[in-house]
C-alpha cells in the first residue's frame, strides 16, 4: 500500500509536522487504524473520492480522531499537486461536520468554528508540567475537538517545560480533550508546544486544530484577529502556523493555514 508523506506547516521547505496521506484505500476502520499504527505518524489521513466529492478520515496511532488540522493541510496539498483541485473554496466530507478549506495562491487554509471557552483553575493543571512551569492562565477551548490552552509566563517556561505525560493523559481523558497546548508571546509571535498522550502523541511540531482554538482565544481576550504561531522545541523542525478570525453574515470562524512540503511517496 502506497502513501504520501507531507510536512504540513513547514517554512521554506523546512520543519513542520509530517502526516501520511493514503489515497482511495477502501478498507474497514480497523484496517485503517492498523495502517496508521504501522506508519507511526501522529496522524494519517485517508482520502477517497466519489461522485459527491472528497471524503477524509483521520487516525492517530492509538485511535480515530474527528478532525486534524495538519493532516487536512497535507491532504489538500496532495490534491493540489495532482491537479485535482485549484484555487477557491472546497469541502471535505467527514463522519461529522464537513471541513471547509480555502486554497489561495498555493496556500491552504482550514476553516474552523469559533471556539467556546471554559476557564479552569491553575491548581487543577499545575501538575501537568510537574509543577515547575509558571502559568498565567488555563482555559479549555472547544470547536468540535477540545484542548487545554495554557499560557506560560515566558517563552523560557515553554522551552523548559517538562510535560507530565501521565497527568496530561488523565486530564485529557477526564475532560474529553485531545491534549494540552502550552504557549507564550515572543516579540509578537506565539511560541507553543503540544502534548497529547491520550491519542498516542507525546509531542508534535504543528497542530492545526489547537492553533485555531488559540487564535479564537487570542481574539476573544485581546481582539487580535491574526496571529503567527511557531510550534515545537527544536528550531530546525518547528512548524509555522497562521490563524486569523474572519466574520461573514454575523458568523465568525477561524482560518488556519500554512505552507506544506510534499516529501516523498512511501510504501507499507
Amino acid at each position: 500500500m502506497k502513501y504520501q508523506i507531507v510536512n504540513a506547516f513547514s517554512k521554506n521547505g523546512k520543519g513542520g509536522n509530517p502526516a501520511a496521506v493514503v489515497l482511495n484505500h477502501l478498507s474497514s476502520a480497523d484496517e485503517k487504524q492498523d495502517i496508521a499504527r504501522k506508519i507511526g505518524f501522529s496522524e494519517t489521513a485517508f482520502l477517497t473520492k466519489d461522485a459527491k466529492g472528497f471524503a477524509i478520515e483521520f487516525f492517530t496511532p492509538e485511535k480515530p480522531i474527528l478532525y486534524c488540522g495538519h493532516a487536512t493541510i497535507a491532504a489538500v496539498n496532495i490534491l493540489l499537486q495532482q491537479g485535482a483541485i485549484s484555487n477557491g473554496n472546497h469541502q471535505l466530507v467527514t463522519h461529522a461536520k464537513p471541513i471547509d478549506v480555502l486554497v489561495a495562491d498555493e496556500m491552504v487554509y482550514m476553516k474552523q468554528d469559533f471556539p467556546v471557552f471554559q476557564e479552569v483553575t491553575q491548581n487543577e493543571t499545575a501538575n501537568l508540567y510537574h509543577g515547575k512551569t509558571k502559568l498565567r492562565s488555563a482555559t479549555i477551548a472547544r470547536n468540535g475537538v477540545g484542548f487545554l490552552l495554557n499560557e506560560a509566563a515566558s517563552v523560557d517556561d515553554v522551552i523548559a517545560a517538562n510535560p507530565n505525560q501521565k497527568a496530561i493523559y488523565s486530564f485529557s481523558e477526564n475532560n474529553n480533550l485531545i491534549g494540552t497546548y502550552l504557549f507564550a508571546w515572543n516579540n509578537g509571535v506565539l511560541f507553543s508546544r503540544m502534548f497529547a498522550p491520550f491519542y498516542g502523541i507525546n509531542e508534535e511540531n504543528a497542530t492545526g486544530m489547537a492553533a485555531g482554538l488559540l487564535g479564537g482565544w487570542i481574539h476573544h481576550e485581546k481582539k487580535i484577529k491574526e496571529i503567527t504561531i511557531e510550534q515545537g522545541p527544536d528550531r530546525n523542525k518547528r512548524g509555522v502556523l497562521f490563524a486569523k478570525t474572519v466574520s461573514h453574515q454575523n458568523v465568525t470562524n477561524i482560518l488556519v493555514g500554512g505552507e506544506a512540503t510534499v516529501i516523498q511517496e512511501s510504501e507499507l
